[in-house]
C-alpha cells in the first residue's frame, strides 16, 4: 500500500453549467412576469393615456420570446388575422425596425379620422422626401 494516494477530484461546476443554471432559472420567471404583464394590461388601460397597450405589448414579447408553446398559437393566429398581428411580429424580431411601422400607423389613423384638408401627416412625409421625378 502506498502512502500517496490518487488525487480526489473537485466536482466544480464550470461557467457554462452556472449559465444552463441561470437560463433554466430565468426562463419560467420570465414568462410569469410575461403573464402578469398581459393580465394587469387592461386594469392599466383604464387609467389615463396609452398605458394599457405598451405594457400588454411587453407582456407578450415576454411570454412570446421564452415559450415554445405560446409562440406555436401566436403562428397560428398569425396566420389567422396578419394584420392584426404585425406589430407583435415585428417587436419581436432581434432589431425591430419599428419607426416605419408607426409612421404608416399614423397615416393610416390621420385617414380614418382626419378630413383631408387638415391632415399634416403627409405633407410633412412629402418635405422630407423631397420631389417625385
Amino acid at each position: 500500500m502506498s502512502l500517496a494516494t490518487a488525487p480526489v477530484p473537485i466536482v466544480m461546476s464550470s461557467p457554462r453549467n452556472q449559465a444552463g443554471f441561470w437560463s433554466k432559472l430565468a426562463r419560467p420567471l420570465l414568462i410569469v412576469v410575461g403573464w402578469f404583464l398581459i393580465v394587469i394590461s387592461p386594469f392599466i388601460g383604464i387609467l389615463p393615456g396609452p398605458g394599457g397597450i405598451p405594457v400588454f405589448a411587453a407582456g407578450a414579447v415576454l411570454v412570446l420570446r421564452n415559450s415554445r408553446g405560446a409562440r406555436r398559437w401566436f403562428v397560428r393566429l398569425q396566420r389567422q388575422h396578419p394584420k392584426w398581428i404585425s406589430p407583435l411580429r415585428r417587436m419581436l424580431r432581434k432589431r425591430p425596425d419599428m419607426a416605419p411601422w408607426a409612421w404608416q400607423s399614423v397615416l393610416k389613423l390621420e385617414r380614418m379620422l382626419v378630413p383631408r384638408s387638415w391632415r399634416a401627416a403627409a405633407g410633412i412625409r412629402r418635405r422630407f422626401r423631397g420631389p417625385r421625378s
